[in-house]
């Protein structure tokens, strides 16, 4: 059996690290990209950047003998906060430039079957508070990447 959300996430995944500016290659970690993956234990291993992806919604809709999924990525940006000088323009910069990346490529670098992707966020972007209440150093925001797939039923 086929896991088409699986590769609807390799292909999103795959394509935000081509953001390399903001993933790049480190001493730990020699492939450029390691920030962004579905493993949040990466968070502790250094970097300024990550995106970490999450399964969200899928609303499908049969056509005929094909199958329209909507499949929803939760994308959760983290941004080191070092000073409100600069953190904030860093976070605006970054999301701002996976929005046109995201939107400049709707299939996902040809992606099967997927023939549009957008992205959005619900909620406002905000310092993470500890169990405390103390403000740690991270700005995130959820981004909803919706990825639009067709899936011929008769060869799935």
């Amino acid at each position: 059996m086929t896991d088409y959300y699986g590769l609807c996430k390799a292909g999103l995944i795959t394509r935000l690290r081509t953001l390399t500016s903001y993933f790049p290659a480190s001493a730990k970690h020699v492939t450029a990209g390691w920030q962004v993956s579905d493993d949040d234990a990466v968070l502790s291993e250094g970097g300024d950047y990550f995106v970490i992806i999450r399964p969200g919604a899928f609303p499908t809709r049969k056509q005929g003998r094909m199958l329209e999924v909507e499949w929803h990525a939760d994308a959760v940006l983290y941004v080191r906060y070092k000073e409100q000088a600069t953190s904030w323009t860093r976070f605006e910069t970054i999301r701002s430039d996976i929005f046109n990346l995201l939107h400049a490529d709707p299939t996902l670098n040809k992606t099967n079957g997927v023939y549009d992707v957008g992205v959005s966020a619900q909620e406002k972007a905000g310092r993470l508070v500890d169990s405390q209440g103390n403000l740690m150093n991270w700005i995130a925001q959820t981004l909803d990447v919706t990825i639009n797939q067709r899936i011929n039923m008769v060869r799935a």
